[in-house]
């Protein structure tokens, strides 16, 4: 049975959709253990790596207790501050305003030590401050399974009221070589990429781009568009588009990168192949959108096989 560790931010959600009242819940890693414990059920072990806010610590303990039975809480942590919220407010059904506060510390690697050996990695980038770039290169070094990096928050800086930006980091090269899996989504590519990327051969060009400095696979989800697969065969890039979800009314996008990476890692473990898992993970990010916060993530995976008989692949490029 495999061993997953997942680095991430456990978050209180308020979230204003583009119409309709405000919305309270569990956020950020949440929706990552969520799809994959339901997905895994038996089939793998999940070891979250993350801190917890003081005053949320025994919700989170009893939480965790009762939805999910495959994960482990030996690295989840105390520690004495509030625990980070986050206020998402949506311009339009996909865009959105972003204020991030009580944003834990880097997580040492002492921390994650414990788990550093386990057959898969996944590193999302919730707050973009979960570890440091020297902890992420010694967890490269110790690894001994497979790195997903979802880029995330990584592309975001943060003003002193805790609204966030697009920035590009100055290392962002340095980051995405670390990863054996890259995922990030179109706002986070147009970032890295310094220019505006719009028709599909733009994100599609930069993909291979990606892949060329790193060396990795990547998933760049486009919402509604879709995602891109693109990877290097023999020393070339190979790129695969892949639609989107036939979804009949969005309700909320929220964390649909992050059911995505779910999806992805449960059918990679599956069938070893990236084609058929980033397919899954379309489906699993289509669903997603259907309801609001993370009120169904923990039963809606019962409807990604039957989604997917349904899912009808555009051809690569």
């Amino acid at each position: 049975m495999p061993k997953i560790t997942v680095i991430g931010t456990i978050v209180r959600d308020t979230i204003y959709p583009y119409k309709g009242e405000p919305v309270y819940g569990w956020g950020g890693i949440y929706y990552t253990l969520s799809y994959l414990s339901g997905i895994l059920k038996e089939k793998a072990v999940l070891e979250p790596v993350f801190y917890v806010g003081y005053d949320v610590w025994d919700a989170v303990q009893e939480l965790l207790s009762q939805k999910f039975p495959n994960v482990r809480k030996e690295g989840i942590r105390k520690i004495n501050q509030k625990n980070n919220r986050v206020t998402l407010k949506y311009l339009t059904p996909e865009h959105r305003e972003e204020i991030s506060n009580f944003i834990p510390p880097p997580l040492p690697f002492e921390a994650i030590r414990p788990f550093v050996k386990n057959d898969i990695i996944l590193l999302n980038f919730i707050s973009g401050y979960e570890i440091t770039f020297e902890t992420c290169q010694r967890l490269v070094t110790e690894k001994t399974g497979f790195l997903y990096m979802d880029f995330h928050s990584l592309a975001y800086g943060r003003n002193e009221d805790g609204s966030r930006f697009y920035r590009r980091p100055e290392n962002w090269r340095e980051w995405v070589r670390m990863p054996d899996f890259l995922q990030m989504n179109e706002k986070e590519a147009e970032t890295l990429a310094a220019r505006p990327l719009t028709a599909l051969e733009d994100y599609t060009g930069f993909a291979e781009e990606l892949v060329q400095i790193g060396k990795n696979i990547l998933n760049m989800t486009l919402g509604p568009k879709g995602s891109i697969l693109a990877f290097l065969e023999k020393g070339t890039p190979v790129v695969h588009y892949l639609k989107a979800l036939n979804v009949r009314r969005v309700v909320d996008v929220t964390g649909c990168g992050d059911s995505f990476a779910a999806g992805f890692i449960a059918k990679y473990i599956e069938t070893k192949d990236p084609v058929e898992a980033a397919k899954f993970g379309n489906v699993a990010g289509g669903l997603n959108c259907t309801f609001q916060s993370t009120s169904k993530a923990d039963t809606i995976y019962l409807r990604v096989d039957e989604a997917l008989n349904d899912y009808n692949e555009a051809k690569p490029f």
